[in-house]
């Protein structure tokens, strides 16, 4: 039963383990952690509609969350230490911090901690998966040939 219980447990955290043995951490996936994020607590300022905001970051593309803000960008890839984004959401100073205080919004320990881990991971962005062309899978290897047959 234990042998059982094992293979599940591994198969379950299979997706994470390179990431997590390289790491030390579990890999964080931009499109299911950090986009909705970004979306609930940052498009306020930095989002498609915020043209009234005075800031080039804009966080709802590669190109405008990647942006040159003046010889240094928001987010340096692997370097969340020296990535300002993650020094204005850890800031304690209200002049700093982001989102702003005056915004009503903040951001959990956990939202936090995602950022820095996306970061650190190489804050490799993603697509918006509305976005990406279909791709039919390929069908499984192995069994019967009439298994393989794909119906047209």
């Amino acid at each position: 039963m234990r042998f059982y219980l094992a293979i599940l447990g591994i198969s379950l955290i299979g997706g994470n383990f390179h990431a997590e043995a390289i790491t030390g951490t579990a890999a964080v996936d931009f499109n299911r952690d950090i986009r909705p994020v970004f979306v609930n607590s940052c498009f306020k300022c930095h989002g498609p509609g915020a043209h009234n905001s005075d800031t080039k970051l804009r966080l709802y593309s590669k190109a405008g969350a990647f942006v040159d803000l003046g010889g240094y960008q928001a987010i340096i890839p692997g370097n969340a230490d020296k990535s300002p984004l993650y020094q204005h959401i850890t800031s304690k100073d209200p002049d700093k911090h982001m989102p702003p205080p005056s915004s009503g919004l903040k951001l959990t320990g956990e939202q936090i901690q995602l950022i820095r881990d996306w970061i650190q991971q190489g804050a490799k962005w993603e697509t918006y998966w509305a976005f990406e062309p279909v791709r039919r899978p390929d069908p499984p290897a192995g069994g019967p040939p009439e298994a393989r047959r794909v119906v047209q």
